[in-house]
């Protein structure tokens, strides 16, 4: 019983990569520098995931969904809030499951499946007694201790390609709900959020909902409502998901909802494979799986997945192949084919002229790069002060919410104040990322420009060697036209960050992912719980709590940001000697190319000239065929029905 299924995009997957070994085949027998960037794409593409994060608070019934998902009862339900912690799960041959902690010097621990279950369903300890409540404590300390847990498992969805990511139940107030809207779910391919057909929608959820996921891709988040199992009637049915419908298109505008039972799910699952359903009182009566709701949410999810976000995953290396493809048949087949017909008269002249370029070059992007370290450096103090105080803005401007409501009941003042820290923890959330971008951005632009303005000469000169210019000078008039003409040559730093925010496989996403789930893992330990409260001077008690909260969590976010900051400069600079370095490289491999081909006979040159053509044919081939496929899954995206 397997309905969630990307054939479709698996297809087109392999073709992709089929497409992409050929172009590798070519660029090995050209000796191109371009490879390495290709090699680089091709390990992207085949580490690629579908991530479906499962979002919801607590008591939605999350464990079971996904065990449902899975086909069988791999995630043990936590027993309360402070025992969830954050699930990975992904295919694995053999059974494993690993724990990974915020202490990243600290190695992963491999747990048993016992030894899983026994960990977040830790026994109640028995009040009164000491030792066992300080048991009890030693517990939950060591699961707020952990980043996350790996699960590895042989199951066919995930062998697909589907990477399950199970976050602890949220409610008003909970850290993790910042975390899950600026960390998990924009790097996600798909969110899900578990509702209960018993208690549908609840004010927190609503909140969560437009304070909170909004500003995100709303397009790829699924509202399931959980528990159609316990309705009694088709009558009730219908009153629930006319109330959600009803309360969620102001929101969502079209919003996914489907309704489904998942502990029936999953026991009709664990049926047809073969599992005996069995209680003391005799066997279990086990619905169909059509009854379940599974069909119609599993048949969504899998279009989605493939046809639009599948389509985009594959037409970005297909944009990038293209691009290479372009630059190779500009640059090296037309300066291959050039320096074999033009003259050599003075070659080895204009070459030793253009060797000194590219060796001042090499000089002058190293004072670029120093002056880079030492303008992120300089940065970091202005960007940590602004983002400081956004900070005691939001938290002050928290408290005073709090002053001018203590009327209110204290789910209404928590409610009130998270629906305020949602919309503004969002809001600085993006400016913090704007910022950052803008901000590298000015630096790498004033750094470069002398950088820019050399290669731009070196890259008209190589030109001249092969159109028969005599005069390797050229007028600085020409020069400006090409820089303006022309990208920016480290323009690509930008593009991966940009990218970085949404993308966990980019070259900055796998370190701000990390750096995200230190923040949610720092913040969920400081315990946003304010049901303890009680007596007459509640509402006291609750703003003590309230400031020491924001202060401990200013605390962490000002850590994290510096340590995000310091992580990127690091990698922008290493980014940016790469680029150098291999158009450096690049730019002497040609030259030498230049003087080689000055000592080949009429035979040999023409020999090579007729190679250079079958490569600029394969080329032109594999170019065509990116493109047809490339349009191929621009139309599905647009597809209604489906396939």
């Amino acid at each position: 019983m397997k309905h969630l299924t990307l054939d479709f995009f698996k297809e087109k997957k392999d073709k992709t990569l089929r497409l992409l070994e050929e172009y590798l085949l070519v660029l090995d027998d050209m000796q191109s520098n371009e490879k390495r960037k290709i090699q680089e794409l091709k390990t992207e593409l085949m580490n690629d995931k579908f991530q479906i994060v499962v979002v919801g608070e607590f008591s939605r019934g999350k464990s079971t969904f996904i065990n449902a998902l899975l086909g069988r009862r791999l995630l043990p339900s936590s027993a309360k809030p402070t025992t969830a912690i954050l699930n990975i799960i992904s295919y694995h041959p053999e059974p494993s499951i690993n724990i990974y902690f915020h202490d990243k010097s600290k190695p992963k621990m491999t747990l048993t499946e016992t030894e899983f279950r026994q960990l977040v369903a830790p026994k109640d300890p028995i009040i009164g007694d000491p030792e066992s409540e300080r048991e009890y404590e030693k517990q939950i300390e060591f699961l707020q201790s952990i980043r996350y847990a790996q699960i590895g498992y042989p199951i066919d969805i995930c062998q697909d390609g589907i990477e399950i990511i199970d976050t602890p139940g949220t409610n008003d107030l909970d850290p993790m709900r910042e975390q899950i809207t600026n960390n998990i779910i924009p790097k996600s391919d798909a969110a899900i959020l578990l509702l209960s057909a018993t208690k549908i929608l609840s004010e927190s959820e609503l909140s969560f909902l437009k304070h909170r996921l909004l500003e995100n891709d709303i397009h790829k988040i699924f509202i399931v409502i959980n528990f159609k199992d316990l309705l009694k009637t088709e009558e009730d049915m219908k009153k629930v998901m006319n109330y959600a419908m009803e309360n969620l298109k102001p929101i969502l505008k079209e919003p996914k909802i489907f309704m489904v039972a998942a502990k029936e799910a999953l026991n009709a699952k664990r049926k047809a494979n073969g599992e005996e359903l069995v209680t003391r009182r005799g066997p279990i009566a086990v619905w169909d799986y059509e009854r379940t709701g599974f069909i119609e949410f599993e048949k969504a999810l899998s279009h989605f997945l493939q046809y639009e976000r599948g389509a985009v995953k594959l037409q970005r290396p297909i944009q990038r192949m293209i691009k290479s493809i372009d630059v190779v048949i500009e640059k090296q087949i037309s300066f291959e084919r050039g320096v074999l017909n033009t003259k050599k008269d003075d070659l080895s002249e204009k070459a030793d002229s253009i060797m000194k370029q590219i060796e001042h070059l090499e000089h002058i992007g190293q004072m670029a790069l120093h002056d880079i370290s030492f303008q992120l450096q300089k940065e970091s103090s202005s960007l940590m002060q602004w983002y400081k105080k956004e900070l005691q803005t939001i938290y002050s401007d928290a408290l005073k919410i709090f002053n001018e409501n203590q009327y209110l009941s204290i789910d209404a003042l928590k409610r009130k104040i998270e629906d305020f820290l949602g919309s503004q923890e969002r809001n600085l959330h993006l400016q913090k990322l704007q910022k950052i971008k803008t901000t590298i951005g000015d630096i790498i632009d004033k750094s470069s420009q002398h950088v820019n303005r050399e290669w731009a000469k070196i890259d008209l000169n190589m030109d001249q060697l092969w159109k028969n210019n005599n005069d390797v000078t050229l007028p600085s008039t020409i020069i400006d036209h090409d820089i303006q003409s022309n990208p920016n040559l480290f323009s690509g730093i930008l593009e991966e960050l940009e990218e970085a925010w949404w993308r966990e496989d980019s070259l900055f996403g796998k370190l701000l992912i990390g750096v995200g789930l230190a923040v949610t893992a720092i913040l969920t330990g400081i315990g946003y719980v304010l049901g303890w409260l009680f007596g007459e001077n509640e509402k006291v008690k609750m703003r003590r709590q309230l400031t020491q909260q924001f202060e401990q969590k200013q605390r962490e976010k000002e850590v994290a940001f510096k340590g995000e900051w310091g992580a990127l400069s690091k990698m922008v600079q290493n980014k940016y000697e790469q680029i150098l370095q291999e158009q450096i490289s690049k730019f002497k491999l040609q030259l030498q190319q230049a003087i080689d081909s000055t000592k080949l006979e009429e035979a040999e040159i023409q020999t090579r000239l007729e190679k250079i053509a079958r490569w600029e044919n394969k080329l032109n081939f594999i170019k065509t065929s990116l493109q047809s496929l490339y349009h191929e899954l621009e139309n599905t995206r647009t597809a209604e029905e489906y396939v």
